[in-house]
């Protein structure tokens, strides 16, 4: 493949008021790395600010975008979209989304958009913990998936073995399940921001406000901390009702821990707001990739997670800690450890982090498996036929 690919892609979050999203980032960093082969066009929501409806298309500097209503209010735009762009491939990012993956997936089989080959990137979900979540609505769209043959002629991107095995296992009789790691955005070494004499552990969570990422675990645990705390939140609300819920448990906590939600922060300032704390905290319940926890460890900043990420065996390298959920007290521990460290114990911990970061900090080989994943779709569809 010599020329130049047009790709679409679909993805609700992709505007400045979603970039901390991590599917945003894997977006990002995935036109960033090649740009070399292919043109990008990417369609975003409409958000509150876009009194005027639909945004015309634009470029960003990584590609040609633009934004429309999501859902099926937006079926005409989106038709015009696909129309403009004229993919030759197009990527759909959630295999449950409502904004864009699934009317565009109904739209291709009723012929209502040109029939090019096309991947959905199903990030996580098909993880028992993630299907675990609104369970019922998951369970009757699967259900039709497999009873229409929906995704017969769709395949599904899986970015590592277990990823694969737990699409595999949904049973959906897709063209193919295609793997290929996500690729991560680069991140500039921040020197360390130490505390002032006095101050609390400085804990901080970058994630979207949602059960997924497992907030109100991190409350149940700072109600068991005995040493004084501040935790900082920073994130999209993805679920209104969740942070209530989050809201109602942070009014139970004792007097030595102080929680404070800080709203969004853009790529470019994530690693120098990092850098500022003392241990990143986010006990998510599923990470496909988990973007934020690399950008934490190339900061420098220790990370105390579950083991329900790819970043595991952070306690032997001196990184962090990747825990089990069913285990509060660990949790509760190694907080308090943290605060007991000495000035060069924490460094050392600063340094095993960044170390850590890069050796499991992939792109050059995430970024070729992405360019042949893209070549073996082409390829096994070229001779299909189109129809518009």
């Amino acid at each position: 493949m010599t020329d130049r690919i047009r790709v679409l892609i679909g993805l609700g979050s992709y505007h400045p008021q979603q970039e901390s999203a991590g599917s945003n980032q894997s977006i990002r960093a995935l036109m960033q790395g090649l740009s070399d082969m292919a043109t990008f066009f990417t369609i975003g929501a409409v958000s509150s600010t876009d009194r005027d409806g639909s945004v015309p298309w634009h470029s960003d500097g990584l590609c040609q975008t633009t934004r429309i209503r999501a859902g099926f209010r937006g079926i005409g735009e989106l038709r015009r979209a696909v129309a403009f762009a004229r993919p030759d491939l197009i990527l759909l990012n959630g295999f449950f989304d409502t904004q864009f993956t699934i009317p565009l997936v109904l739209c291709r089989r009723a012929r209502l958009i040109s029939v090019v080959p096309t991947i959905v990137s199903p990030r996580g979900e098909f993880a028992a913990s993630a299907l675990a979540l609104k369970r019922g609505r998951k369970a009757r769209y699967l259900s039709f998936s497999r009873v229409s043959a929906l995704y017969r002629d769709v395949w599904l991107h899986a970015t590592g073995e277990r990823d694969a095995l737990d699409i595999a296992a949904a049973g959906l009789g897709s063209r193919g399940i295609v793997v290929a790691p996500n690729l991560g955005t680069t991140v500039r070494a921040i020197p360390f921001v130490p505390a002032e004499a006095g101050e609390p552990l400085r804990l901080v969570f970058v994630g979207r406000i949602s059960p997924m990422k497992n907030l109100d675990f991190a409350m149940r645990v700072l109600a068991r901390v005995r040493v004084p705390v501040r935790f900082d939140v920073y994130g999209p609300l993805s679920d209104a009702s969740y942070w209530e819920e989050c809201e109602v448990l942070m009014a139970t906590l004792p007097p030595n821990v102080v929680v404070r939600r800080c709203g969004e922060i853009a790529n470019r300032d994530v690693a120098r707001v990092l850098a500022g704390y003392d241990l990143f905290f986010m006990p998510t319940r599923g990470e496909n990739f988990g973007h934020s926890i690399r950008e934490s460890l190339l900061s420098g900043t220790p990370v105390l997670i579950s083991d329900r990420t790819p970043w595991r065996e952070l306690t032997d390298a001196g990184a962090g800690w990747d825990l089990p959920l069913d285990d509060i007290d660990r949790f509760v521990t190694c907080i308090e450890t943290v605060s007991r460290q000495s000035d060069d114990a924490r460094h050392a911990m600063r340094t095993n982090a960044t170390d850590c970061a890069a050796r499991f900090d992939e792109h050059a080989s995430a970024k070729v498996a992405t360019a042949e994943m893209f070549r073996r779709v082409l390829s096994a569809d070229s001779g299909r036929e189109r129809h518009s």
